[in-house]
C-alpha cells in the first residue's frame, strides 16, 4: 500500500469510527481519536502514512503548493477559501479521495463527511507524496454533439485515453478490429 492508499484508508477508517468535530481537537496515530477539527484530521490521516505535515489549516496551505484541478490526486488536499484573502483565520480543508469525491471533517455536520463538491477550490500537494507512475485512472469529459459526457478513462504522460468501444456505444455505433490493415473501424 502506497502513502497515498493509506491516507485515503485511514480517512475512510475515522468516518466508520464515527469521529466528530472538535474545534482544536488533535490525535497523533496509533490512538484512534473520537474528535478532530479539519486540519487535525488531515494530519492524522498523513501521519498514518508517514508523512509529517503542520498542524492547522494556515500552515498546511504553506507548508504544501498549489496544483491545478486537473492534476489532483486522491490524497491531496484542498483549500475552501483564498488563503491569500485570509491570513491566518479560520479556513476549511480537505482530502481528495478522486472521482470528484473529497472527505473532509467538519462542523457543519459534526463529523467526518465524503461527499461529491467542488467546495475545495484550492487544491494543494504536500511533498512526500509519491507520484504515480504510468496510468493514471480518471474520469474524462468528452463533447459529442455539443453534449459534454464523461467517460472513464486512464491519464498517461500528460495524455488523456478513453475506450473506443465505450465512445461507440455512447453514439450508438459498433466497433471492429481490422488485424491486417491495423485499424479499428466504427460503424
Amino acid at each position: 500500500m502506497n502513502k497515498r492508499e493509506k491516507i485515503i484508508e485511514t480517512a475512510k477508517n475515522l468516518k466508520s469510527k464515527g469521529v466528530k468535530y472538535k474545534l482544536g481537537a488533535k490525535a497523533t496515530p496509533p490512538k484512534t481519536p473520537t474528535q478532530l477539527d479539519c486540519s487535525g484530521f488531515v494530519r492524522y490521516c498523513y501521519l498514518s502514512a508517514g508523512v509529517n505535515i503542520p498542524d492547522g489549516t494556515y500552515y498546511q496551505f504553506k507548508g504544501s503548493k498549489p496544483i491545478p484541478k486537473e492534476k489532483l490526486l486522491p490524497g491531496d488536499i484542498g483549500i475552501m477559501q483564498d488563503p491569500a484573502k485570509l491570513g491566518k483565520k479560520v479556513n476549511h480543508i480537505g482530502i481528495y479521495l478522486g472521482g470528484g469525491y473529497w472527505i473532509h471533517c467538519n462542523y457543519s455536520r459534526n463529523g467526518i463527511t465524503l461527499e461529491k463538491t467542488d467546495i475545495f477550490k484550492y487544491p494543494r500537494r504536500f511533498d512526500g507524496l509519491e507520484e504515480k507512475k504510468g496510468r493514471v485512472k480518471k474520469m474524462i469529459n468528452v463533447k459529442i454533439n455539443g453534449k459534454t459526457v464523461k467517460l472513464d478513462g486512464f491519464e498517461e504522460k500528460d495524455t488523456n485515453y478513453v475506450s473506443i468501444r465505450e465512445l461507440a456505444e455512447l453514439l450508438g455505433k459498433t466497433v471492429e478490429w481490422n488485424e491486417k490493415e491495423n485499424i479499428v473501424i466504427i460503424k
